[in-house]
């Protein structure tokens, strides 16, 4: 069942085929309102569309990479912009070999056309062969004219595979860095833990003593106050015996207050060294975020960098297979004017329908590729002109607004 439908489709393509040429004649040939699908079947992989959208991501793609790398202060800000000039010098390329397609289309229609008008006439049969060699000759040249753009297209895709390689070989030689910073962020975060641990101690030491020494100093006072105040109303040689016992007492607190009080100052002047500790821990381990920042940051704008070149390269590769499918139809074209003067000056062969479904479909493919010619042009958008002095600041700016 399967294979009669199959059958029966291809019965309606064929008759439709059939119909489609019964209707032009040498002396009614195609015009740009014509379905050409029939008579040339490559208008339908030749996709004007596609290739204009390709250049058009091309371009933006282009900026983009160039924005990314100002924007997250790489060194690939250079080759970035080199591959955007690559692309812009490409596009410009591109325009003017289309803008000959086009010309040299209508050039050839118009020689074609005088052609086929009085290709019957044998007196015009070398004046025939003439036409179609130059028209043969135009194909070939604007042949050559799309394999150039094609390798320069090839050779720009090769430099951003050259770039694309050397990100992605820096990009294991970042991340090494960036664990080495880690692992140096995390021996000094366990540094300036037990430097403040000692910090603490230390002042919670020093106010201790400090605590001790104002005790013993009270007591001192306290007890010169008292035993002076016992001494009121004694007989001279009682309080001065007296004052000599309790004397001992007070000095004691003396001497202890004192001891208190340097104990004191040396924690406290141990303190002071690991506050300075713990403040320089802190410093390098500011200065290490800093660094890891920076890693963290370029690791991932060479993540952002490498993805957009792998956009730009399937761009390259889509320009490139549509290229080539105009290159090989102008080699197409070339190959029917070449077969067509072999037979243009037999009067049965140009007779023959053979030979006249083979001119017009000769004329529909000049027709066809004028056509896709002048839809690139119209539809290809200049490349975004950007300021090369443009600031990382500017820069992300752009990639959010774009």
């Amino acid at each position: 069942m399967i294979h009669v439908k199959y059958r029966i489709a291809f019965f309606m393509i064929y008759c439709a085929a059939i119909v489609g040429d019964i209707k032009y004649s040498l002396t009614n040939l195609p015009t740009k309102d014509s379905s050409l699908v029939y008579l040339v079947p490559w208008t339908g992989w030749i996709d004007d569309k596609a290739l204009t959208n390709t250049f058009n991501d091309l371009g933006i793609g282009a900026n983009m990479g160039f924005y990314t790398a100002v924007a997250y202060k790489t060194e690939f800000k250079d080759k970035a912009q080199s591959i955007r000039n690559d692309i812009i010098s490409l596009q410009v390329a591109t325009i003017l070999t289309f803008q000959k397609f086009e010309e040299k289309s209508n050039e050839a229609l118009k020689k074609l056309h005088v052609a086929f008008e009085h290709i019957s006439d044998d007196r015009e049969g070398e004046a025939h062969i003439i036409l179609l060699d130059e028209v043969g000759s135009l194909a070939n040249d604007l042949a050559k004219e799309a394999r150039d753009i094609e390798l320069q297209a090839s050779t720009g895709r090769d430099k951003v595979s050259s770039l694309l390689k050397e990100i992605y070989s820096s990009r294991g030689e970042l991340k090494n860095k960036k664990n080495e910073i880690e692992k140096q962020e995390q021996r000094l975060q366990a540094q300036k833990a037990r430097t403040e641990t000692d910090l603490r101690n230390a002042q919670a030491a020093a106010a201790e003593s400090q605590r001790q020494a104002d005790q013993a100093r009270y007591n001192a006072d306290h007890e010169k106050r008292k035993k002076e105040e016992k001494c009121e109303g004694w007989k001279f040689l009682i309080c001065t015996l007296a004052r000599a016992i309790n004397w001992n007492l007070v000095e004691e607190y003396e001497i202890k207050e004192r001891f208190h009080r340097r104990e004191a100052e040396h924690h406290l002047a141990r303190a002071r060294e690991q506050q300075q500790k713990a403040a320089r821990a802190f410093s390098q381990l500011q200065q290490l975020a800093n660094k890891l920042n920076e890693a963290r940051e370029k690791i991932k704008s060479n993540e952002n960098i490498a993805q957009g070149l792998q956009d730009i390269i399937c761009n390259y590769n889509g320009l490139t297979v549509t290229l080539q499918t105009f290159s090989t139809a102008w080699e197409d074209v070339s190959n029917n004017c070449a077969d067509l003067k072999k037979r243009v000056t037999d009067k049965a062969a140009v007779a023959a329908p053979s030979f006249q479904k083979q001119a017009i479909t000769l004329y529909a493919q000049w027709l066809s590729l004028g056509i896709s010619s002048k839809s690139v042009l119209n539809e290809i958008k200049p490349i975004k002109v950007i300021e090369e002095t443009i600031t990382p600041k500017d820069a992300q700016n752009k990639i959010k607004k774009d």
